[in-house]
Order: structure tokens, then sequence, then C-alpha cells
């Protein structure tokens, strides 16, 4: 048998289980009816929270107030709607807006009915909200310039305000402000930022807007001669480079004086390679003349050794320039002119010319240059002594011979002598033996004379 607290506990599960199926059956609002309390069974009642945006700021301040049920309903029927000032409203919706035109604080709150099955209709109180209106002044931005219709904008305390007509407004409570004054296409603005004090009153800033004037431009035309054709050149004016192949560079300029500088093109000389122009209301033409670089003829300057051995090196110093050989020439290439040369001294030579000049005029110029050996003159030196002293020797001994011969011709002269004498001794007869006529007395002497004779050619 069961108890009547047996009884309650099933009865109050039974009440769950048909409210469960009333809500399937009838739709889906069973489940607002059933929210969760904090301890995981439905709660007993709705509870309503209200939330205001902004809570706070200057006169006129437009408010936007909102509720949220939760707990055992099924609907919301009607909010009333109290902001404060003794003024009330009522809506069938659960949000609403209100705008506060006189400053001071409010108190705002709201106030539910809600229907449901299990309790009827019923109305519930929300939370308080409280709301902060300030008196604000206006702070009025004028602008001036801009065309009809052009849009601009004002950023006050980071707020942005836009506007097609001359004014621009905020409200703001005393204080001080930054602002900023956004660009506008075409036109200049003054004060494009500053700052705003507000004190008890409304305070007015003047905007002005001045159109961009663009000035006229003319052309600048550099104009080239001289040029091959198809020849890239080019021309930097002010800062800005242009090249062409054609006769012609062109730029644009505002009245002004601007420099220029003509690229050298390989080949050419260039004038001017520099200036400046003026532009001054109208177009400006400049000439630019491009001369071909002649290359001047270039001639040999041959120098022409003799006096070394065969493979000895030589070398030669032509305006600054030097050349070595093992050869018999050395040979330079230059232009017209006249250039000092100095041929190196080489051991065991003497060089003439050391140093000179040599002038090259439309023709081929050479150089003799003499060596002579130091050692072959030394060498010479000593022959000649020796011959010398050969020679010396030679004469002494002829001398000597000379001497030898006259002393032995002396004294054979002397021996002939005594033997011619005896001779005669001899063959001289006596007065008696002598003949008797004159031409037997100089026979004898015709013999004497032979035998001088003979003996002279002998000698």
């Amino acid at each position: 048998m069961l108890h009547k607290k047996d009884m309650f506990g099933y009865a109050i599960v039974g009440l769950i289980v048909a409210l469960f199926v009333v809500g399937l059956l009838g739709g889906s609002n069973v489940l607002n009816i059933l929210p969760s309390s904090n301890y995981g069974y439905p709660a007993a009642t709705p509870s309503v929270l209200l939330t205001a945006t902004p809570t706070n700021g200057t006169a006129p301040l437009n408010v936007s107030f909102s509720v949220a049920v939760s707990g055992l309903y099924s609907s919301v029927t009607s909010v009333e709607w109290f902001f404060g000032n003794n003024v009330t409203g009522s809506t069938t919706g659960v949000n609403t807006t209100y705008i506060y035109k006189v400053a001071g604080t409010y108190t705002a709150h709201a106030v539910v009915t809600t229907t449901s099955s299990l309790y009827g209709n019923s109305t519930y109180p929300s939370n308080n909200v409280t709301i902060s209106v300030f008196t604000g002044y206006a702070v009025t931005f004028t602008e001036s310039g801009l065309a009809s219709g052009t849009g601009w904008n004002v950023t006050l305390n980071n707020v942005t305000h836009s506007s097609t007509t001359g004014t621009i407004t905020f409200t703001e409570v005393n204080g001080t402000y930054s602002y900023t004054v956004a660009n506008v296409t075409g036109y200049t603005v003054t004060p494009s930022v500053g700052n705003v004090t507000v004190n008890g009153k409304a305070v007015v800033v003047n905007v002005t807007f001045t159109p961009v004037v663009t000035p006229s431009k003319y052309t600048v035309t550099f104009m080239e001669s001289g040029l091959a054709s198809g020849t890239s050149w080019s021309v930097t004016l002010s800062g800005k480079t242009q090249s062409s192949t054609t006769g012609t560079i062109t730029f644009t300029e505002v009245n002004g004086t601007y420099s220029y500088t003509v690229a050298n093109v390989s080949g050419y000389t260039v004038s001017p390679l520099s200036g400046s122009v003026t532009v001054n209301g109208k177009a400006v033409a400049a000439n630019v003349t491009f001369t071909p670089v002649v290359t001047p003829s270039k001639y040999t300057v041959t120098f022409t050794e003799s006096g070394l051995a065969s493979g000895t090196s030589w070398s030669v110093t032509l305006s600054g320039k030097t050349q070595s050989s093992t050869t018999g020439t050395i040979t330079f290439t230059e232009v017209n002119g006249t250039y000092s040369y100095t041929v190196a001294n080489v051991s065991g030579y003497t060089v003439s010319p050391l140093s000179g000049s040599v002038p090259v005029n439309g023709t081929n110029a050479s150089v003799s240059v003499t060596f002579k050996s130091t050692t072959t003159t030394t060498a010479t030196s000593s022959s000649t002594i020796i011959l010398a002293l050969t020679a010396i020797v030679i004469i002494a001994a002829i001398i000597i011979v000379v001497v030898a011969i006259t002393r032995k011709k002396k004294t054979s002269e002397e021996g002939e002598e005594e033997e011619t004498e005896e001779t005669e001794t001899e063959e001289t007869p006596s007065e008696e033996e002598k003949p008797g006529n004159g031409g037997e007395e100089e026979q004898p002497s015709e013999t004497s004379e032979t035998d001088t004779t003979t003996t002279e050619q002998k000698e």
C-alpha cells in the first residue's frame, strides 16, 4: 500500500512527464517554460535583465533599451518601460529607444508581462540601469571654398561626421578636443588639424578650402644634329632622363628654370654638354650638336741599334712608354708630335745617343743607336802596347844587327887592307926587277883596282 509521501513524489514526476508530452505535441515553446536553475531542475519563476546602450553622453542622448527574459514562461505579451524621468512607454517587443533631451542622471527599468500554462499571465520587474546625460554644446565646423555638393568630413574626439552641405555639427560637454579635417581632392584645407575648447557655450570652427590651381605646362625640346641615324642619345632635365633614337627629346615643364645634362655618346663630342633652360609662358627649344671624334693618324718611331752582341737585351723609353728587345730594332707608334726618349745602358757597352727627342710629322721616324763594347777597347789598347813593345824590340834588334854588321865590315876591311898590303909587298919587284918602260910599271896598279872592286862587291 503506497504512503502519501510516495504518492506525492509520483504525482510530481507524472506532472513533469505530462508537460514534456504537451510540449512535444503543442510546439517548441515548452522548452521556454522549463529553464534550468542553478540546481539542475526547472526554475520556479522567470527573471528579467534590462540593458541600455549608451549609458552616458550629451543631451540629446539616444539610448537603446532591451530586455531578456529567462525562466518558466511561454511568451512575453508586453513590456512597460520606465525611463527614470516620469516618462513611460509600452511595447509588445523586448526592444525600444528613448532620447534624453535634458541633462541629468536617470534610473530606468522595465516590467515584463508573460504568459505560461503553469502560471498564466504574470508580471516580472527588471533590474535598474543608470543613464547619465550631460549638458552638451554645439561644435560647428563651417566650410568655405568647396564646390556645391562636394562631400567633406571632420573627426572630433574620435567621432567622424560627414556632410555635403556647408556645416558639420558635434555636441560636446565642456572640455578640449582635437579635430582633423580630411583632405578633399583638388583642394588644400586650412586648418587641417587643431584643437577646440568647449566652455559653457557653442563653438564655431571655420574651415577654408582653396582650389588647387594646376599651372600651365610647356614643352622643352632638345634637338640634336650630327649623330648617325638611329644612334641613341639622352638628356637629363631637372632630374628626369629621357632617351631617343630620333632627332628630338621633349619634356613638359611649368614655368621655371631647369638645369640639364646631355649624356656623352661614344665616338662623338657634344656641345653643350650641360646648361639650363628657362620656361616662361611658352615652349622652349635647345640645340645640341654632336661632332664625330676624328682619330689622328699614327706613325712608327723605330730605334735601330748597332754594336750589341746578338741576342743582347736593350730597351728604349719614348714619352713615358718603355719597350725592350733582343733584336736590332724597337718600334713605337705615335701621332704627330715631338717625343723625348732615353736609351737604357747595357752592361759592358757605351751607348750613343743616350737620350734625345724625335719629331713625328706625318711620316715614320727612325733613330740610330750605337753601342760600343768597353771590353774591346781595353783589349785594343793592350794589343797596341804589345805591338809598340814588339816594334821597339825589333828596332833594337835591327840596331844591334846593324851595329854588329858595321863592326864586322870594319874589321873585314881592316883585315883586307892588311892582306892587300902584304900582297903588294910580296908582289912589288925590287928596283932591279922593274921593267924598263912606263907601260909595265902601270900594270900592277890596274890589278889593285880590280881587287878593290871585288872586295867592295863582296861587302
